[in-house]
């Protein structure tokens, strides 16, 4: 199973927005009924009465820390739950503001659940490889070297993408890799590198998310990550093509 070591900031974002969800339709409903929605007694009351909402709200959250496909569509499900209470509430008075509200409620859930679907389809939460089978190194990997700790780790990317990619030690049961570093590599006689951070962990490998990098010039050593994807993605090298052909499981 996929271990989530640290919370990127999509992750964290999606947890907020579900956590102010229940505050927002506590305000929807003050305004309806003409309640203070600083009034905390009103509002205990409110959660009180909205119990499924609170259910499918921690089942949520549980979903998006595990990062699990689930998620996107319990979020999209608290989104038209909200939705549906709040026009309910816009009913007892017919409020302009309240139906201004709901539709700004309506657009920001939406980017909210486009920005989770897409953060979901990361590399550093797609290994392409089963932990439990022999053999995870394939013709489509890229060898590498993971620099962390004062540390080297050789080993090669499973999978990649623009923003982050999934790395495989040769030897997973050296030890467990954590915090920032440099990710290296050569290829067709270049070097590459990129500042790293660890975000998750599976079977013996770790996905690590690129930090910012200067785009390089005449003068530097090492070319940037973002070049090399550039490149690889101009020659159709694509990790997940052996997926799309039902070699990768």
């Amino acid at each position: 199973m996929l271990k989530v070591l640290k919370q990127s900031v999509a992750m964290q974002n999606i947890i907020i927005f579900l956590l102010l969800n229940i505050f927002f339709l506590h305000v929807i409903s003050s305004l309806a009924n003409g309640h203070s929605a600083f009034n905390f007694a009103q509002f205990k009351e409110n959660i009180l009465d909205n119990n499924i909402l609170m259910l499918l709200t921690l089942v949520a959250v549980l979903l998006v820390s595990w990062v699990k496909k689930l998620s996107a569509y319990v979020l999209l499900g608290i989104i038209l739950w909200t939705t549906r209470m709040a026009i309910s509430f816009y009913l007892i008075d017919y409020s302009k503001f309240v139906l201004l509200l709901i539709f700004f409620y309506l657009v920001t859930g939406g980017i909210f659940f486009l920005f989770w679907f897409l953060e979901m389809e990361e590399a550093h939460y797609h290994p392409l490889f089963n932990a439990r089978e022999l053999g995870n190194k394939n013709e489509f990997n890229l060898d590498c070297t993971l620099k962390i700790r004062g540390r080297d780790h050789n080993g090669f990317l499973s999978n990649w993408g623009e923003r982050s990619c999934f790395f495989v030690q040769n030897s997973p049961e050296l030890q467990k890799i954590r915090g920032r570093g440099i990710l290296q590599l050569d290829y067709q006689g270049n070097s590459y590198q990129n500042d790293v951070v660890v975000y998750t962990e599976y079977g013996g490998g770790v996905g690590l998310i690129f930090r910012e990098w200067s785009q390089s010039d005449e003068n530097t050593l090492f070319y940037s990550w973002n070049e090399l994807n550039i490149l690889l993605s101009d020659r159709g090298f694509n990790p997940l093509f052996r997926q799309h052909l039902g070699e990768v499981k």
